[in-house]
């Protein structure tokens, strides 16, 4: 019975579309997190039956087949800046990544900019969270000097205040690409860069806030409305297969 199948297509990518929400929301404060969108498309259509040699144009009864996820993006829109009153906080105001570089020696990209130091040989270094180096506009690692007077600059400049001897230690680098979208999330809030993503460009429209940290975009009003709209249509395909099944029960009666 084609019903069964059709119902369960729907079940199938309603459940795929809870996950994706409860990712969302799983991800409310976590920093700069980019919500994720979800489309379905409508499979293959198929002549029931055909129309007779004399009436061509006549209209022929048609039906699909049921539904599948079509595609999942990112939503790369600016979340809110929130004051944390911590000097190597930064946040971006505008598009825009920084540009990392991991323990493997990858090129990632963040927009997360809750930066530590790193006490190593050749000094501190500004590192992120999850200890990968941050890098300038020409791939090298930012050494500073006392983390609570370091002084960053809304073009990323970073100055560090040692004794009252203000030095200049380096710039923060903002890339951008062709096709944010593009871009493959790997987890801890980093991206990788792909075929998809076009060219890396560096981005100096964009201004830098210390003491500043985004926010995710996430907006939980609306994710809760989603999932209801999700739960009811995975209530009503989960009703079809009921039904169909009963269909199937009272035609195997019939026969006996």
């Amino acid at each position: 019975m084609r019903a069964l199948w059709t119902a369960a297509s729907g079940m199938r990518t309603q459940q795929h579309k809870v996950d994706i929400i409860s990712n969302n929301i799983a991800n409310v404060n976590t920093n700069a997190y980019k919500k994720v969108n979800t489309g379905f498309k409508d499979l293959v259509y198929e002549n029931m039956k055909t129309a007779p040699s004399y009436q061509q144009d006549a209209p022929r009864p048609m039906v699909g087949h049921g539904v599948t996820v079509g595609y999942t993006s990112k939503d790369f829109r600016q979340g809110a800046l929130t004051a944390t009153e911590r000097n190597l906080d930064v946040g971006i105001e505008g598009k825009g990544f920084f540009m990392v570089q991991d323990a493997d020696g990858n090129i990632r990209f963040t927009r997360d900019g809750s930066f530590q130091v790193s006490a190593e040989a050749g000094g501190n270094v500004l590192v992120t969270s999850n200890g990968d180096y941050v890098l300038d506009s020409a791939g090298n690692r930012i050494f500073i000097g006392d983390p609570q007077n370091v002084i960053i600059q809304e073009d990323g400049s970073v100055y560090s205040n040692n004794d009252g001897y203000v030095t200049y230690s380096g710039s923060i680098a903002l890339v951008d690409f062709d096709n944010r979208e593009g871009l493959q999330a790997i987890g801890d809030n980093l991206y990788a860069m792909t075929d998809a993503s076009g060219n890396m460009m560096f981005q100096d429209q964009s201004k830098l806030k210390q003491c500043y940290l985004e926010s995710s975009n996430v907006s939980v009003a609306e994710e809760m409305v989603n999932l209801i709209v999700s739960q009811r249509a995975y209530q009503l395909n989960s009703r079809i297969v009921q039904t169909a099944d009963n269909m199937m029960e009272i035609a195997n009666d019939l026969r006996r």
